[in-house]
């Protein structure tokens, strides 16, 4: 692409615990940016960590200066923005064989991601059908050693109620235990 110095604002977010290494681990971002060629970090705004849930969460504003248009692409796909204003020049050119190059960067960026949502996606699902053949034959385990309420199981399985009810639901579906009173136990 051709070169084109580019000036633009952009907003880096960060979540962690604790409040000091989230701050040092921005700064260190932020650090680490400086040091990249083409890319003149002009200022930075660091706002102050503010406590969401159980994270801290704080962002950096920056002002940059790149020396041409690829180069804010790969700093968009490296560094992850939360949000970029390209602030000048009004307008931007680049020649068809520059776009082809960044829409196929995004379309690679996009197949990667693909693969590890499905990658995941798999992953989650073997490790939720095995957690749940995990609490059954605990549950059962559990049974075979007298009858239980449900708050007995509870306590002797680490699991909220409200979570093991499907399970022992099932399992009386399936005939595998009963229910007399309030008390669970093997058939």
């Amino acid at each position: 692409m051709a070169k084109q110095t580019i000036v633009a604002r952009a907003i880096i977010e960060m979540l962690g615990n604790p409040k000091e290494h989230l701050m040092e681990t921005l700064h260190g971002y932020v650090d680490r940016l400086k040091t990249e060629k083409e890319i003149t970090v002009v200022s930075e705004k660091y706002e102050e960590p503010m406590l969401k849930e159980d994270l801290y969460s704080t962002f950096v504003e920056l002002e940059l200066k790149v020396e041409k248009l690829d180069k804010l692409i790969w700093f968009c796909y490296d560094y992850m923005p939360a949000s970029i204003e390209v602030v000048e020049p009004e307008e931007l050119a680049f020649q068809a064989r520059d776009a082809t190059s960044f829409f196929n960067e995004i379309l690679t960026k996009l197949h990667t991601l693909d693969m590890l949502y499905k990658k995941y996606k798999v992953e989650n699902e073997l490790f939720k059908k095995n957690l749940t053949i995990l609490l059954r034959n605990f549950i059962k385990i559990e049974l075979r050693n007298g009858s239980k309420t449900i708050e007995e199981l509870e306590l002797a399985l680490g699991v909220p109620e409200s979570q093991i009810m499907f399970f022992l639901e099932k399992l009386i579906e399936e005939q595998k235990i009963k229910k007399e009173q309030d008390k669970y136990s093997i058939i």
